[in-house]
């Protein structure tokens, strides 16, 4: 399963956070060829389980480690992108902005070839006793 069924809260303004999946989503689709696959995803931090990670991840051309380093800056694109529409490079540095207002991380994985992940930390809400 992608999601538990006990999946704990978080905290915070939800369109912002709308927002981010949204963007997130829409890169994947973007990046993802026709027939290709994406993932989506959301578990306790195996690290911390007072956070979650949500992420997606595509099929689409991959990004470099060097652009997954740069690509949460303000307008940065990536530079494997020939044929598809041209970003603003607004939207991924957005999701940083936003995802750290909630108290989060947001970062890029993936090997440069094939495909890429995002995930987004966020911290849950502590049960009440």
């Amino acid at each position: 399963d992608n999601f538990a069924q006990d999946f704990p809260l978080i905290e915070g303004d939800a369109n912002l956070l709308n927002r981010v999946v949204y963007n997130i989503l829409d890169n994947a689709l973007k990046f993802t060829p026709d027939k290709g696959l994406i993932e989506v995803w959301a578990k306790t931090d195996p690290e911390n389980d007072a956070q979650i990670l949500f992420g997606v991840k595509d099929d689409g051309p991959g990004i470099s480690k060097e652009d997954q380093k740069r690509i949460f800056q303000k307008h940065q694109t990536i530079s494997s992108t020939e044929g598809l529409r041209k970003g603003s490079g607004i939207g991924l540095y957005f999701c940083k902005l936003a995802v750290e207002a909630l108290g989060g991380q947001i970062w890029a994985e993936g090997e440069g070839t094939r495909g890429s992940t995002f995930i987004i930390r966020l911290p849950i809400v502590a049960a009440k006793t």
